[in-house]
């Protein structure tokens, strides 16, 4: 049998689950006993099943058997149960929970789900799917916040450790958190690749709940050849590659684009097989092949109950961006009503999802530029913007520090209610000199502390003076050849004496991050990279995701100066029909994009309309169909390329992503 490490996700109340689960449904007497038996010994520890499937005995006797043969203890095995809708009655709720742990033979049961947000008519224990003359399932109109109340009091009188839910949809989770004492930790859902839930993932991440996904692997049918991927000559060759299968494939997709699969099996051959997926990573465009497979095709659309008010399928599983803003996240005390939402970094801290970018100093009109940039911060603040992102190279650190002290003394904010960005420059990457930069920043900014530090490119320059930021000699620019990773290493010790709460980067290509993160201690939180409709960064997107790193969008409009042509999709009909559908701008459509996509946009502009008007685009999402048109511009065209770095050894663009 394979030594295999699986990985471990943690969840938000600190309990931690093996990151793929024996997942259990229609196994039944011995077979499943054996099944539950063989996955302990394949090296599982994690086990799900539900009262529905009948089977809560034999995972229950298996599971003590291997506690017996001291094979495991009982805290190394992390047993999933479901409630099941007829059993949705705030009053039969603990009964139901006490069944199943009657049932397991166990003390207590680590994570108990709500099966389904709607629920049936009580007729018995046995009777699961309770139908009137008709033949019909009855529904009842319990309401899934009374049962979820109910759900809590079995945390307190410790027949579970966590509970969480099952087949909720985007606006049931928003209305569940809203209503809840204790988060639920987990949202079970169908995923696969022809149903890959990427805006359901990407919503219950923000709202730090975990997402197992069950039947990963579809139901593969060799008559049929279904499902496609299973099938298809690039998968196979993908599977080739790293020596797996298709199906190892799909289930280590899944792992990536950030799922707990549950792969079912009472074959020995195929429970060690589903579990043999974590000594190989896939690349980006293995990504891409496997997203391909995406139609949104539900195999378990439960329809007996779509007459159901609860019933969860009536709509897409959406990213719905407007789900939190800072206020509801950071309890702030504001007048302003207009908020953008926040992201989730990997280090804990929010990022509003829009920001105002403050690059654009004419050295030859300074003073005047910094009065506009001033104006444009202090516009920027009153009008709902929180996250201000800046760089030493940009000269305005000072002038933003001057707006946010004035903006605390005002009351309009607090410190903790911005996110503030800048960046460490080229010059000081030698390790002695980032500590003295970031406290001369820091000062410059007039605060404690900077929410999040940037390594602004990976190249490095010799340091001279602290003004000489592009230093020249004889008309050369004198580089220095200082490794990027002793200088993310000196970063890392501006988070331990809390001067600096994340770090990241900025302008890494993708084998550089690959570098920063097999040899970093604190992982960086984002990449700001320049994006827009024809520089969509798509592959460098996914990547990034994969390895949990948001990314930041600079010149997200694409156009560097008002005196340059507009692009091309400004004076797209097809764009501009799509604006006029949403009675937006051409711009707004463009960063809308920009979110949708997966970036977090950092427009700039010193013009109080289009400053309001750039904030102004999370009351709509696009359709897939318009991010197809947007992705048609894309030509892999760049507006900075840092030519005058290109000798370079660390210079970030001379491959693809």
């Amino acid at each position: 049998m394979p030594n295999i490490n699986a990985t471990y996700v943690t969840h938000n109340n600190g309990t931690k689950m093996q990151s793929i689960g024996l997942g259990t449904y229609a196994s039944l007497g011995g077979d499943c006993e054996i099944a539950v038996r063989d996955a302990i010994d394949a090296g599982y520890r994690h086990i799900d099943t539900a009262y529905f499937y009948e089977n809560e005995h034999e995972v229950g006797k298996a599971v003590r058997d291997k506690i017996a043969e001291g094979i495991i203890k009982r805290e190394d095995i992390f047993i999933v149960t479901k409630l099941w809708c007829h059993f949705h009655e705030p009053e039969q709720v603990e009964r139901a929970c006490r069944k199943s742990l009657e049932n397991f033979g166990l003390d207590y049961i680590d994570l108990y789900l709500m099966h389904w947000p709607y629920a049936y008519v009580y007729r018995g224990d046995n009777e699961m799917m309770p139908t009137d003359a008709k033949g019909e399932v009855e529904l009842s109109d319990t309401d899934y916040l009374d049962t979820w109340k109910a759900m809590e009091k079995l945390v307190g009188l410790g027949l579970t450790k966590s509970i969480g839910v099952s087949n909720f949809n985007s606006v049931q989770l928003k209305r569940l958190l809203e209503n809840c004492n204790i988060k639920p930790i987990h949202n079970q859902i169908e995923c696969h690749p022809a149903l890959n839930q990427k805006k359901l993932i990407a919503l219950c991440k923000q709202y730090d709940i975990v997402v197992t996904a069950y039947c990963p692997l579809a139901r593969p049918d060799l008559e049929q050849k279904t499902p496609k991927y299973f099938f298809d000559d690039k998968v196979k060759k993908i599977a080739e590659r790293y020596g797996k299968t298709p199906s190892q494939v799909a289930l280590r997709y899944l792992v990536e684009i950030g799922t707990v699969p549950l792969p079912k099996s009472v074959t020995k051959t195929r429970i060690i097989g589903n579990y043999d997926i974590f000594d190989f990573k896939l690349t980006a465009e293995d990504h891409e092949v496997m997203d391909s497979f995406n139609t949104g095709e539900r195999l378990i659309p439960m329809e007996h109950a779509k007459k159901s008010k609860y019933y969860p399928f009536s709509i897409e599983y959406k990213l719905n961006l407007n789900v939190f803003s800072l206020r509801d996240l950071l309890n702030m005390s504001e007048t302003t009503s207009k908020f953008p939402p926040c992201v989730k970094l990997s280090s804990g801290f929010l990022m509003p999802l829009m920001g105002l970018g403050t690059f654009g100093v004419n050295r030859k009109q300074l003073l005047m530029n910094k009065a506009k940039c001033e104006n444009a911060v202090s516009q920027a603040i009153d009008m709902g913007y929180r996250h201000i992102d800046t760089a030493l190279l940009y000269l305005n650190e000072s002038n933003i520090g001057k707006v946010l002290q004035q903006k605390f003394r005002e009351g309009v904010v607090k410190r903790e209610d911005i996110f503030l960005v800048t960046k460490l420059w080229n010059t000081f990457h030698e390790i002695d000199k980032v500590k003295y930069i970031c406290s001369k920043q820091m000062e410059q900014l007039k605060v404690s502390y900077i929410d999040l530090y940037l390594m602004h490119y990976p190249i490095s320059y010799k340091y001279i003076t602290d003004s000489d930021v592009i230093p020249y000699k004889n008309d050369l620019l004198q580089m220095s050849d200082i490794d990027y990773l002793d200088t993310y290493k000196a970063m890392e010790e501006l988070v331990e004496l809390g001067w600096v709460r994340s770090i990241g980067l900025s302008n890494f290509n993708s084998v550089q991050i690959q570098r920063i993160l097999e040899n970093c201690s604190i992982k960086p939180v984002t990449n700001q990279v320049e994006c827009h409709p024809l520089l969509n960064q798509r592959k460098l997107i996914n990547f990034c995701h994969q390895n949990d790193i948001i990314v930041t969008a600079y010149s997200p409009l694409g156009r560097p100066k008002p005196t340059k042509p507009l692009p091309i999709y400004y004076k797209s009909v097809k764009v501009q029909l799509i604006a006029q559908k949403y009675n937006k701008t051409v711009a707004q459509i463009v960063l809308r994009y920009l979110v949708d996509i997966g970036t977090v946009p950092i427009p700039k502009s010193c013009n109080v309309e289009r400053l309001a008007e750039n904030l102004d685009i999370f009351d709509f999402e696009l359709t897939q169909a318009e991010i197809d048109v947007m992705d048609k511009f894309h030509t892999g065209e760049r507006i900075w390329f840092c030519n005058i770095a290109k000798d370079h050894k660390y210079w970030p663009f001379g491959i693809e992503f």
